[in-house]
């Protein structure tokens, strides 16, 4: 019975998708890298890979992807109704009843900083150690519970490459911090510019979350239950973070620079 109830749903999304409208399925993103970005002039990145030409082929859809955009800007097209889904979001209550968020995430990342070493030497490091320092950041983006004590100092943008702004920001001295939600936004950068003054990656204890694709109350639900079960097949034989660690410089978190801060 619950073969034929998972036919069933499988001929019916199928019915669904072939008869649909002959337009693309439209996937907003922001600049994240080495998530998603930009290369030769057209949307790439590991999330962009992992939806495009895993997950979308199993699906049976035809993708365009729009960005990056502003993330500011992403989300209050995405309220409009511009996009069918959005790339890499994590999830939080006011998201959760708003949009619709697919069973499990694709994808997990933990919060880190790039820091002047001599502003967190390694025997004074905790939460506390990080007041009085500027830290970059993206405006309205998410951040974790451990982050929004009213002491932190963060100096937000909004803007298409924020993290790039924020790291030539760090380099001229103009912060003293850059904070990712996801430490290989980080490091993927940091392999990519020269940075004068002492520096290193410091993560932050607890703050592992998933990210997902994230669709629009207006698609329909029949849709979701398909990238459900497609992303089930693809994650058997290809984790995401088995492909994220192709853009790194590095794979396997014993080489990366790190100083694990607790989150309390």
């Amino acid at each position: 019975m619950i073969a034929a109830k998972r036919l069933a749903l499988s001929l019916f999304c199928l019915t669904l998708l072939s008869a649909a409208p002959a337009r693309a399925f439209t996937v907003g993103f922001f600049l994240f890298e080495p998530h998603a970005m930009i290369e030769d002039g057209e949307p790439a990145g590991a999330a962009v890979e992992y939806f495009r030409d895993h997950i979308a082929p199993e699906m049976g859809l035809d993708v365009e992807f729009i960005g990056p955009v502003p993330f500011s800007r992403l989300l209050k097209n995405f309220r409009d109704g511009e996009y069918d889904a959005v790339l890499l979001l994590a999830k939080n209550r006011e998201r959760a009843d708003r949009y619709v968020y697919p069973e499990e995430p694709f994808g997990e990342m933990q919060s880190a900083l790039l820091v002047d070493t001599a502003l967190l030497p390694d025997h004074t490091a905790s939460l506390e150690s990080l007041r009085g320092l500027v830290i970059g950041y993206t405006e309205r983006a998410w951040r974790p519970s451990a982050l929004h004590k009213p002491w932190l100092n963060f100096d937000m943008i909004s803007t298409t490459s924020a993290t790039i702004l924020n790291f030539r920001k760090f380099t001229q001295g103009r912060l003293d911090a850059v904070y990712s939600p996801d430490k290989n936004a980080l490091l993927y950068r940091k392999n990519r510019v020269r940075i004068p003054r002492p520096n290193k990656i410091v993560t932050i204890d607890g703050t592992t979350v998933g990210f997902y694709t994230v669709f629009h109350p207006g698609v329909d639900g029949a849709i979701v239950r398909v990238y459900e079960k497609a992303l089930k097949k693809v994650r058997r034989r290809l984790p995401y973070s088995s492909l994220v660690g192709k853009y790194l410089p590095f794979r396997g978190n014993h080489n990366l620079p790190q100083l694990s801060i607790p989150s309390q």
